[in-house]
């Protein structure tokens, strides 16, 4: 029989060997992250209130998901007139690897302009066919 001080041991090096990056990063799947708008709206995306038109402005989206077995893995912003349609991704670990079961955030920042003034739309795309809708004014030039 095993003593138990190297069973520990065993689990240890097991989970250790579970949580380690063998894994090359072509195995992580790219997926549209999650968001999680009911924890934080405000966390979940960070935009200006008021943009002027032709002018570039910054917009942060937070997805979240395992410490562990998530990474941020940018952004795709396509504006269409007054909708900009914004997927935030991630890469997950392959299905079956030992993850941690918390919720770290992985923010990420991207620029959208609006031409016209009027009132712009932010379309954001999250995993699970989530889309959250934001709006802002965009000011004429001067």
């Amino acid at each position: 029989m095993r003593s138990p001080r190297l069973m520990l041991l065993s689990l240890l090096v097991g989970l250790l060997a579970g949580c380690s990056d063998r894994l090359g990063p072509d195995d992580w799947a790219r997926r549209p992250g999650r968001l999680y708008p009911e924890i934080s709206v405000t966390q979940m995306l960070q935009m200006p209130a008021q943009a002027t038109a032709g002018v570039p402005f910054e917009i942060t989206v937070t997805t979240r998901g395992s410490g562990s077995c998530t990474r941020a893995d940018g952004m795709t912003v396509s504006v269409s007139g007054m909708v900009a349609d914004v997927t935030p991704w991630d890469r997950v670990a392959p299905e079956g690897t030992m993850c941690t079961d918390d919720l770290a955030a992985f923010p990420r920042t991207a620029t959208v302009r609006f031409d016209d003034p009027g009132t712009g739309a932010i379309r954001l795309h999250g995993r699970n066919d989530l889309v959250y809708h934001a709006s802002l004014t965009v000011m004429p030039a001067n």
